[in-house]
């Protein structure tokens, strides 16, 4: 329920606020985050879901990684994971604007004064 009411917040934040880079920032890497949050826990549940039903069939023991604190720690691992592609890829942008100041595009041009 939290991350839905930050998508929401993001959204107002884009349309009211002034286009600066900060902005710009907080609204791509919030997006980002809130939807990494809410489908990496389905994901985890999903595989976990798959992997037991695939199991069953061939050993009477449970797979590994299905118990709920093991889910919490997948799902942790894939938000960090999507964390840190989103600022390497920020860096990495920063980086090529410094060195070609030219070819930076435009993200969102405002009409007010």
């Amino acid at each position: 329920m939290t991350v839905c009411a930050s998508q929401y917040a993001l959204s107002l934040m884009r349309a009211v606020a002034r286009p600066t880079t900060v902005e710009c920032y907080i609204s791509q890497i919030g997006f980002n985050v809130s939807v990494t949050l809410t489908y990496s826990p389905l994901l985890a549940r999903t595989i976990r879901i798959y992997r037991i039903f695939t199991s069953g069939r061939r050993a009477k023991t449970p797979p590994l990684l299905t118990s709920p604190l093991a889910q919490i720690l997948i799902a942790s691992v894939l938000i960090l994971l999507q964390v840190n592609l989103l600022n390497g890829k920020k860096v990495l942008q920063t980086c090529y604007r410094a060195l070609r100041p030219e070819l930076i595009p435009v993200y969102r041009q405002s009409t007010r004064g």
